[in-house]
């Protein structure tokens, strides 16, 4: 079963999404911390498939997260959401490359739709 990775520090944003990926079959770690969210990684790399993080949170920024968690395993995939930014206003360092970003407040078919595209985009370049 797929293990995605949710960071967010808004509850209700992060029991959403969980609750729409678990519904569809997918297993969920979640994390209100960036700096949680790191640590959570670091010990579960092994079966996590895909990192899904908000862009504007307190401690670390999404984009400073992924990079973050990006140099730990390069071929991770990472989906950013955001209600306060757009996708042109996310810096990359350069160092993700399969990334992607869906606006909040987005529909669970959004959701589920965006993860799904990119876990087998994941699987075309493995």
């Amino acid at each position: 079963m797929p293990t995605i990775l949710v960071v967010d520090d808004e509850p209700m944003a992060l029991k959403l999404v969980q609750s729409v990926l678990e519904r569809r079959g997918f297993e969920v770690i979640t994390s209100a911390s960036p700096v949680e969210a790191l640590e959570i990684f670091r010990k579960e790399q092994h079966r996590i498939v895909l990192l899904i993080s908000d862009v504007v949170m307190p401690e670390m920024d999404g984009g400073a997260l992924a990079n973050r968690i990006v140099k730990l395993n390069p071929e991770l995939p990472v989906l950013f959401m955001s209600g306060l930014v757009t996708a042109n206003e996310v810096e990359m360092a350069g160092t993700i490359t399969q990334f992607a970003f869906i606006r909040k407040p987005f529909r669970p078919g959004t959701l589920v739709q965006a993860v799904r595209k990119m876990l087998s985009d994941e699987e075309q370049t493995a």
